[in-house]
């Protein structure tokens, strides 16, 4: 950020970073994050201090976990305020032993300091709940007995079935295992002995006959170390110990966390699978969900453990950590994930990304803005994708984000903007970013999201700057979107571009963009070369739809790494081959039927499959069990810009939930109505442009 970032100045605290007070919804949470920050300082330390204060703190985030948890007016609140200060008390206290004044210890100066400040949030809150009990009593003379907090809120177990449940468990509070080891504090080395200085002749002469006679040299002679006695060799027994029914359990536990990271590259679609294809891996993802949570609460540490098990950075394993704390209810869950989250290494984000976009949990889109002006841009660029396609970013995420002048969190930022955030606010966003020298990545990002928000003003950006495109990248971008969301007078600018940068990508933009005029534009990239040839005949069979298909034969990629590939070929393997239809390339055959067909086709209108465009033909599209991920991409894009704001949908989401909100998009488009044909950009007719 551009200056300070704000502060919570308790009565009598020093001011110390403890986070953002718009965005902490409650006292109890910005202690909590006060406290991670202090084990996070204490884990790197060198300084030696007692080991139980690392035990005290996580156990002090989950008292705060039972606050957080309850409401106000029930006792169980204020007990777990009163914890809380009261284990806060007894770490400030170890801590303070170890800082004695000297430079080494000042190291301990911050984390003293925010634990003060956290203290008199506490003790201010304490204060407020306390009148707000009294008050209540009122009304309710039996208000204050007391209550089981744990159990009074427990829910039926139920399976999960498409998608995930949110499950209720009686159980305790969990936190975050502190990563480093404690540390026994060593002890202090017994001081020399004190030998007075003599006074008169008498003393000098005792001090003379006790040097000359070894007495002094004795009082510094070390004792000899005690022996250890031998240890003594693990019993041998006869049979095989039967295992402990915990252990079992946890056994058990973790086995079912290594399935749940497993499964969430196997709901990955691969390139000879649809997306329909991926619903039994998803249903065994979820079984393995509600298998964990029938264990018992008492397993749920084992999720961060788990995480921490692994010798290098696992995004299997931080799925396994978001996803399955973000299907158990409980405000301690997610904080605890976040936690973890917080403390991962990057090459784990994309794991967490999925977890916490797939999961239940409502707390996911509560806590985790916080993790907005973390201090760390790229984990905030982080968190605010996951918000985006949660559809919870926060409005005021522009004016929050934005002064940081970070790029990451400026592309972050503008894919958001597609999809999230008031349109007035984003639109102004992304003009400034359109007409700033920027990367081609964050302009294109910039230009795609106004697209999809129906700012015609950036349809005109982009082909102002086709006119003089300052990158190949930019220029294929731009003929991109244009082709998603471009206009009938666009295609003699499409043309013009599509010949001065032959690429697949611009190729299949054409495709697209639907205009018969384009067609004789495909049919000259057939010559080109045959990525570009492959991808101007998709594009020509898009429009029309014109049957010209043969059967081939091409190697098949079996998926055989390339050494293993390359020493098969050595041996004399025979490469494999497989069958397959494919559009036919020859430009003659496809001029040939053009000037026999091109009468059957309206300039005026954009073709999908020989027939006049519609907006159901991207539902079908989306719907189709042959449909790629990339072109069911393009789709969810192209479906975007015709209902705006309307979307919210990702191919990447569960089956079932795709499924569901299909059906109710086909509904939803079918009452658009317009001529056929007539349909470009964002609902919009052809004639005139909006």
């Amino acid at each position: 950020m551009s200056g300070p970032r704000p502060t919570i100045p308790p009565a009598g605290g020093t001011g110390v970073i403890l986070g953002d007070p718009a965005r902490m919804q409650d006292p109890a949470r910005t202690a909590r994050n006060a406290l991670e920050i202090v084990i996070a300082d204490l884990e790197q330390m060198e300084l030696e201090f007692d080991p139980k204060v690392l035990e005290i703190l996580p156990k002090t985030i989950a008292t705060l976990y039972v606050a957080l948890d309850t409401e106000p007016e029930e006792p169980a609140h204020a007990d777990a305020l009163r914890e809380a200060i009261a284990m806060m008390d007894e770490a400030r206290e170890l801590l303070a032993r170890a800082n004695d004044g000297t430079p080494r210890s000042a190291v301990l100066d911050r984390p003293l300091h925010i634990l003060g400040d956290a203290r008199g949030l506490l003790a201010h809150r304490i204060e407020e709940v306390f009148d707000l009990q009294v008050h209540s009593m009122r009304g309710r003379r039996f208000s204050m007995i007391p209550g089981d907090a744990e159990t009074s809120r427990n829910k039926p177990f139920r399976a999960s079935i498409g998608l995930p449940r949110l499950h209720s468990l009686a159980r305790p509070r969990v936190s975050v295992e502190t990563t480093r080891a404690a540390r026994a504090s060593e002890p202090l080395a017994a001081p020399p002995p004190h030998i007075e200085k003599p006074k008169d002749l008498d003393a000098l002469k005792a001090f003379g006959a006790a040097a000359s006679s070894g007495d002094f040299a004795k009082q510094f002679d070390e004792p000899e170390p005690e022996a250890k006695p031998p240890a003594e060799p693990p019993p041998q027994f006869a049979f095989e110990v039967a295992v402990d029914e915990q252990d079992a359990l946890r056994t058990l536990a973790r086995d079912t966390l290594e399935d749940i990271g497993t499964l969430s590259n196997l709901r990955q679609p691969i390139p000879t699978e649809t997306w329909l294809d991926q619903l039994p891996f998803e249903q065994r993802l979820l079984d393995n969900l509600d298998y964990f949570a029938s264990l018992g609460g008492a397993c749920l540490p084992l999720i961060t453990l788990y995480h921490k098990e692994a010798d290098v950075p696992d995004a299997m394993r931080a799925f396994a950590v978001a996803f399955t704390l973000g299907c158990i209810e409980g405000s301690d869950t997610i904080g605890t994930a976040m936690a973890v989250f917080k403390r991962s290494a990057p090459e784990e984000w994309s794991g967490f990304v999925d977890g916490f976009v797939l999961a239940p949990h409502p707390a996911i889109d509560e806590q985790l803005p916080e993790l907005l002006t973390h201090p760390n841009p790229k984990l905030a660029a982080v968190t605010l994708d996951i918000l985006a396609k949660r559809g919870a970013v926060p409005d005021d995420a522009i004016a929050w984000m934005q002064p940081r002048k970070d790029r990451g969190i400026n592309l972050a930022l503008a894919c958001a903007a597609g999809s999230n955030l008031p349109r007035d606010a984003a639109l102004t966003y992304l003009d400034e970013l359109l007409y700033s020298n920027i990367d081609d990545e964050l302009w294109l990002a910039a230009a795609s999201s106004a697209l999809r928000r129906g700012h015609g003003h950036a349809r005109d950006r982009i082909r102002d700057m086709l006119r003089e495109p300052p990158s190949l990248a930019r220029a294929e971008g731009g003929i991109h979107l244009l082709g998603l969301a471009g206009h009938p007078r666009d295609v003699e600018m499409l043309g013009w571009a599509a010949r001065s940068y032959p690429t697949p990508k611009v190729a299949r933009a054409l495709g697209r963009f639907g205009h018969v005029g384009a067609i004789p534009t495909l049919i000259e990239l057939l010559a080109v070369g045959d990525a570009v040839a492959e991808a101007a005949g998709e594009s020509l069979d898009r429009i029309t739809a014109a049957g010209l298909r043969e059967v081939v034969e091409e190697p098949w990629d079996t998926g055989l790494p390339p050494e293993l590939r390359e020493a098969a070929e050595a041996q004399g393997a025979p490469v494999p081959m497989r069958k397959v239809e494919k559009v036919i390339l020859d430009p003659a055959q496809w001029n040939a039927w053009w000037r026999e067909h091109y009468k059957l086709f309206d300039i005026n209108k954009k073709y999908r499959a020989g027939v006049p465009f519609i907006p159901i033909h991207v539902i079908d599209e989306l719907e189709a069990k042959s449909a790629p991920r990339s072109a069911r991409e393009e789709a969810t894009f192209e479906l975007a810009c015709i209902l705006r704001d309307v979307l919210r949908f990702s191919p990447s989401d569960w089956v079932v939930r795709q499924q569901s909100q299909l059906a109710e998009l086909r509904t939803l488009v079918n009452g658009l109505g317009g001529e056929s044909g007539g349909w470009w950009f964002a609902g919009a007719p052809a004639r005139p442009e909006r």
